[in-house]
């Protein structure tokens, strides 16, 4: 369903709603047991990523870094994944 509000709407909305998708996804991708869940979220935060303005791209970027750079192992793998 995201990968459709991805797509579909105004790059606009999606900007001011992509910390919000990216975090639910993050949240499948870090947590769900089934891989083609994960699969489907991954290719969602690179729709995400992809389909942003550049200055909310830089943000969504950063924002991953800090997860990665961070102490929590947890979110090394997924600040991985997303960079």
């Amino acid at each position: 369903m995201l990968h459709a509000i991805i797509v579909k709407l105004p790059t606009r909305f999606v900007d001011q709603h992509s910390r919000i998708f990216l975090l639910f996804l993050v949240k499948s991708l870090a947590n769900d047991d089934d891989k083609k869940v994960r699969s489907m979220a991954g290719a969602a935060i690179k729709l995400l990523i992809n389909r942003v303005s550049s200055h909310c791209r830089e943000s969504i970027i950063q924002y991953c870094l800090t997860w990665y750079v961070g102490g929590n192992l947890r979110l090394w793998s997924t600040g991985a994944q997303v960079k």
